[in-house]
């Protein structure tokens, strides 16, 4: 199996991440005290003070750095969709295909259904109605199922990524998407209700949803930083915090 480059100095070898020393050929193993330093390089960071000591408490492990990361992705409109790819390129990375937002984008228009088209056609509109719509396009604008693909297709902030898609997501990718809702201000947290039942049989990808406004990547660190799980590897205290047990 060879060797995964994720930067210059950062790289997986089977299940091990390794970072480059100051000797420049030398490798060693990212290690669970100092993977957030490591990986800070690739985007990596620990998960806010609230939701990290909460899991922390959940944890059958009981280590000195909490082994919980979040990743960011840009602030582009496109951070939803980002946040899935990335996911899945973990999922894929010995393989061919590799993911980026566009690609989700395109995957999840090409999809939709006319039936399905006027089911979320109609509920923006009501949304438009309570003036409790946020995106930058008017729904009342897109009047054929071949425009609502082009719109959500088009990267940037006309389309963001939304709850209304999650079981459509769910379907065209077989992944659970289980999302947590931080509120930075207030510094809480709570739930996301998906209203989507659990499936063993497809992998989970777990997201942090800032201030309603910003999706980051949740992972876990266990020789290498891990974004998508299948469910014998969700780490135990996502399990506990999302009452899949």
């Amino acid at each position: 199996m060879n060797d995964f480059y994720l930067t210059d100095n950062v790289r997986i070898c089977g299940d091990i991440m390794e970072y480059r020393t100051e000797y420049g050929s030398h490798f060693r193993a990212v290690e669970p005290h100092n993977w957030h330093k490591v990986l800070h390089e690739y985007g990596w960071r620990k998960l806010p003070r609230p939701i990290s000591t909460k899991l922390n408490k959940l944890s059958q492990e009981r280590v000195s750095n909490s082994q919980n990361g979040v990743l960011d992705c840009e602030p582009d409109g496109n951070c939803f969709f980002q946040c899935i790819a990335t996911a899945l390129n973990d999922r894929d990375m010995y393989l061919s295909r590799f993911y980026d937002s566009s690609d989700i984008r395109i995957e999840l228009s090409e999809n939709i259904t006319e039936e399905q088209y006027d089911i979320i056609i109609s509920y923006y509109r009501i949304m438009k109605d309570a003036d409790d719509f946020l995106e930058g396009w008017d729904p009342y604008s897109v009047n054929s199922l071949s425009e609502f693909k082009e719109k959500i297709a088009e990267p940037g902030h006309e389309y963001w990524g939304d709850y209304i898609l999650l079981q459509y997501l769910t379907d065209i990718f077989e992944v659970n998407i289980f999302i947590l809702n931080c509120d930075t201000c207030e510094k809480n947290y709570e739930i996301y209700n998906t209203l989507i039942d659990y499936n063993s049989e497809y992998g989970s990808i777990f997201l942090l949803y800032e201030d309603s406004i910003h999706f980051k990547l949740m992972g876990h660190f266990d020789g290498k930083m891990r974004c998508y799980f299948v469910n014998d590897d969700i780490p135990d205290e996502f399990r506990v915090l999302h009452g899949l047990n």
